[in-house]
């Protein structure tokens, strides 16, 4: 088998064969030092998420963290701490709808107490309490109202 020798070796003259990168004895880089694998643009891997956590990725990450399987010990022991908090978030949504307070659940029609008016199924809230509690504004008189379609007074 022949060996082809191109060049020698930059930092320690040995003889280096065609094709090699680093050298036999030394291990310095022989030739260029242009990168092997040259770096994609932008346009060929798509634009730049820095800072951004989609939906999928968190959804991928949901279904990893489930997919892990515990040992049954531990499984218990979650398990164990979590029903007491659901429990008690249960009983909250329970008795909410119950007395009809922010924790309950309203599945019935609402109409605006000023003008009667029913009230749309999906709501738009216009406030950060009826996004978190529910409630409507009437767009006929502008009255608003919370989840039982009780008035809310205005401060």
């Amino acid at each position: 088998m022949s060996r082809t020798i191109e060049s020698l070796c930059t930092k320690c003259g040995a003889p280096a064969e065609v094709g090699l990168i680093f050298c036999k004895k030394c291990g310095a880089a022989l030739g260029s030092t242009d990168p092997l694998i040259r770096p994609l643009s932008e346009t060929e891997i798509g634009p730049s998420r820095t800072g951004k956590f989609s939906l999928w990725r968190w959804a991928v990450l949901f279904l990893v963290i489930v997919a892990i399987p515990l040992p049954l010990p531990y499984a218990a022991r979650i398990l164990t701490a979590l029903l007491p908090i659901l429990a008690v978030g249960l009983v909250l949504v329970i008795y909410g709808t119950v007395r009809k307070n922010t924790w309950g659940v309203n599945l019935k029609p609402v109409d605006c107490p000023r003008c009667d008016r029913p009230m749309p199924q999906t709501r738009k809230p216009k406030s950060v309490s009826q996004a978190m509690w529910g409630g409507w504004t009437c767009e006929q008189c502008g009255c608003e109202m919370d989840k039982w379609g009780r008035k809310i007074k205005s401060a």
